[in-house]
């Protein structure tokens, strides 16, 4: 399946197959640079190593999680590029997950103004969510995603193979996304995904379901490539969840972005039914799937104040206002929703242990 995005050409494939091959062929490079963790270097290079042979390839592995998309870790892959003879006609293939992607692609896209550029993503959150759309970037000063550029990669490749590489909760990170997907434009996305559980479905089953989050995505990037109006709605449980990831990262507790972003949609579909009348039926089977099959939100009324302070630092405000996305209903989305902090607080009451 090939799907066309913002200056990409994203390929879903059930089996992997040559088409990472064709696609480096195609690009003619004039040298080539692997970026993976310590995971992707054991776990899934051996599986496209096929697909490089006869490829003189230059890797550098990167450290893993969240605490690793910063600055130093960019630094460390231009020193890279730099000290093996990287030129503007050099690529980099991005093996991993959404960290990764997001740090190998802006030092793609800042080096020499910006080198080609191939995502393979590893994780099921990176082959629906930052694979897709082109943007780049790090954490900076503790704020989620602070400083980055937009760069989409020449090409991606969605292997489901590499899923099963994962465990329980990194799978059902990559789910949250894919529910999100289902909320702001298909009811039916949504109620399979309610549905059916990502850890017991065959790979063809499972690229079909990519194809349809993938599509949903692109359907905003090409829309609004650079963010600034439509788009916006795949903020739909990140303005709350980028600042419960933050929270978690400066009390050196583990919140997978996905987790973080469920219980950002619990949060705002509640917002959306007290302030925009939504349904509740939707909510309540958010409620009952996240009970099933997600670790429980680890915040005290004493973490308001921080969740606040990073809520004013999000990028979508304005007039020092809280922007969010919500929802009229199921596919019915609404962007630019400024909310008053006593509205915020008061959901969170209802998630706080």
């Amino acid at each position: 399946m090939q799907i066309n995005s913002f200056n990409s050409k994203i390929f879903i494939e059930p089996t992997i197959g040559a088409g990472l091959s064709e696609a480096i062929d195609s690009l003619a490079p004039s040298r080539i640079f692997l970026v993976s963790d310590e995971n992707t270097h054991t776990q899934c290079l051996p599986l496209i190593e096929e697909l490089l042979s006869g490829q003189k390839v230059h890797e550098t592995v990167i450290g893993q999680g969240e605490a690793n998309k910063r600055l130093e870790t960019v630094v460390q892959i231009w020193n890279h590029l730099q000290e093996e003879g990287a030129d503007s006609r050099s690529l980099v293939i991005a093996l991993g997950g959404g960290m990764l992607l997001d740090v190998a692609g802006f030092a793609a896209g800042t080096f020499k103004r910006g080198i080609p550029l191939i995502h393979v993503p590893t994780t099921l959150l990176s082959m629906v969510d930052a694979s897709v759309g082109g943007k780049t970037g790090i954490n900076f000063n503790g704020y989620k995603n602070h400083i980055g550029v937009f760069r989409a990669p020449d090409y991606v490749f969605i292997y489901p193979a590499f899923l099963k590489t994962l465990d329980h909760r990194q799978l059902y990170s990559g789910w949250a996304e894919m529910v999100k997907h289902g909320m702001i434009q298909s009811q039916r996305h949504f109620e399979r995904l309610m549905m059916t559980r990502p850890d017991n479905l065959p790979d063809g089953e499972m690229a079909l379901l990519i194809r349809d989050s993938v599509d949903i995505k692109n359907y905003y990037i090409a829309s609004d490539p650079y963010d600034k109006g439509i788009r916006k709605v795949l903020n739909l449980g990140h303005t709350l969840g980028h600042a419960l990831e933050s929270l978690a990262m400066e009390k050196n507790q583990t919140l997978l972005h996905g987790e973080a972003v469920v219980h950002g949609l619990i949060c705002e579909y509640s917002l959306s039914m007290k302030l925009l009348g939504a349904e509740p039926t939707p909510y309540q089977q958010l409620r009952s799937h996240v009970s099933k099959y997600y670790p429980n939100l680890q915040v005290r009324a004493d973490d308001f104040p921080v969740i606040r302070r990073f809520l004013m630092q999000d990028k979508k405000n304005a007039h020092e206002s809280i922007n969010f996305t919500l929802l009229e209903n199921i596919s019915k989305p609404l962007i630019d929703q400024f909310i008053e902090w006593d509205e915020i607080e008061s959901c969170l009451r209802k998630v706080a242990t």
